[in-house]
């Protein structure tokens, strides 16, 4: 159901006012102008229950709704809540925006101290995607870890991608694509390679490996540590030396 941005619209007040049951005109009318500023004309409702009104998603200092954009169409609308400890959303925005060159993050349409307007993702989650690809397993992770070591090597850390269902997708021309940058920051020794590895070999043990192997695989990455183009070869000649099989 769409929703025009207007201060009458029941819809537009739970999303702008949000944790509140309402908010001041002045706030609210501050935040409909700024995100027709931004080309944002409406709201899509759609996604999961939230008090009897549907979202994307919520966290503890934003919620994401389904928007509609004058230029861009449909588009993922990032929302400050009115109670989040964060004073503003600009530097998740220009984390975004350094790495938009990547094409990994979602594309960043526009960002402000309230919003971040970006490219919707509609693609399967990275675990579901290994799941059903056995196949491909080697291919596939090939081009999630170049992907994550081009991150590292930007020296952004994600920050969460110990949870990668929730946060890394891959879409049907086998792009990798990583929202939520919300705990992102700017880091001299990011992690966000070991972290996925360390979730998919020791943590999760969603790909299973014998001892010996688990052993050489853990000596790489903390190779990876402390000289990170030469674990990342590493890591691609254990990928190519033996098989992984997910299960």
């Amino acid at each position: 159901m769409l929703h025009k941005i207007e201060a009458d619209d029941d819809y537009t007040r739970f999303i702008l006012c949000f944790p509140r049951e309402q908010c001041s005109e002045r706030i609210l009318l501050e935040r409909i102008n700024n995100l027709k500023m931004l080309g944002v004309s409406g709201f899509v409702e759609y996604g999961r229950n939230l008090f009897g009104y549907r979202v994307l998603g919520k966290g503890y200092s934003s919620i994401t709704v389904l928007g509609y954009h004058n230029e861009y169409g449909k588009v993922v609308v990032k929302v400050r809540r009115l109670d989040s400890r964060r004073r503003s959303l600009e530097y998740e925005g220009m984390i975004m925006d350094y790495l938009s060159p990547t094409l990994i993050p979602p594309l960043i349409y526009g960002y402000s101290r309230d919003f971040i307007v970006m490219e919707y993702i509609d693609c399967p989650s990275i675990i579901d995607v290994l799941r059903r690809n056995n196949d491909s397993l080697r291919k596939m992770l090939f081009r999630i870890l170049a992907s994550l070591y081009l991150v590292d090597m930007l020296a952004i850390d994600h920050g969460e991608l110990n949870r990668p269902s929730s946060h890394m997708y891959i879409c049907p021309n086998g792009q990798v694509r990583i929202i939520d940058w919300e705990s992102a920051r700017l880091s001299f020794k990011p992690h966000n390679l070991t972290m996925f590895m360390s979730y998919l070999f020791f943590r999760s043990r969603l790909i299973n490996i014998d001892g010996m192997l688990r052993k050489k695989l853990l000596y790489i990455l903390r190779l990876y540590k402390n000289y990170p183009a030469k674990g990342f070869m590493g890591l691609l000649g254990f990928l190519r030396s033996h098989e992984v099989v997910v299960g």
